[in-house]
């Protein structure tokens, strides 16, 4: 009897640890982006970790938010309409997260109230005119099961520095990025 009671008690306690470490997935959608001769998300031929400045943007708030990242690459440039490809998996919740969305308000259901959350994270610059909240942002699927935290994303942004110094960093490699424990 009392081997039964120190099993259970020891797989309830086991159950609890691994709950606790266990790292939930969010989903990110991006193509290739190379422009102007910045790497902002470069999927390696090799299939190794993505990298650039965009996905450092990424990684910053996962990171914070102790998330592991899934990067779903949709082919196509931006001709082919990559950006379609990934508003469309964020409208269905098969995306749950972009970054360096605009709030526009042209017609092209980028806004917050239709299918995503936006959470700005760096003010535009002024030469970029943009509508809207004048802001980058983050964007969560309303129906992606992290909607309903954005407070907690919106606890751990960074200051507009540090994004920047993000943006401004030449990533060349996946190693250049911190990937969380």
């Amino acid at each position: 009897m009392k081997t039964k009671i120190l099993l259970i008690g020891l797989i309830i306690f086991l159950v609890n640890v691994i709950s606790v470490n266990a790292k939930e997935t969010i989903k990110v959608c991006s193509p290739d982006d190379f422009w102007r001769g910045v790497n902002y998300f470069i999927f390696p031929r090799d299939g190794g970790k993505p990298y650039g400045s965009h996905v450092g943007t990424l990684l910053s708030l996962t990171n914070s938010l102790n998330l592991e990242i899934e990067f779903v690459q949709v082919k196509g440039g931006k001709e082919e309409g990559f950006l379609k490809n990934c508003f469309d998996k964020m409208r269905s919740g098969e995306i749950d997260l972009m970054n360096n969305i605009y709030d526009i308000s042209n017609g092209e259901n980028f806004l917050e109230g239709d299918y995503m959350i936006l959470i700005p994270y760096l003010e535009c610059p002024e030469s970029w005119k943009c509508k809207g909240n004048n802001h980058f942002n983050f964007g969560i699927s309303k129906k992606s099961k992290f909607a309903s935290r954005v407070d907690e994303f919106k606890s751990v942004l960074l200051s507009d520095d540090d994004y920047r110094v993000i943006q401004k960093t030449k990533f060349t490699s996946a190693d250049q990025h911190d990937w969380g424990s």
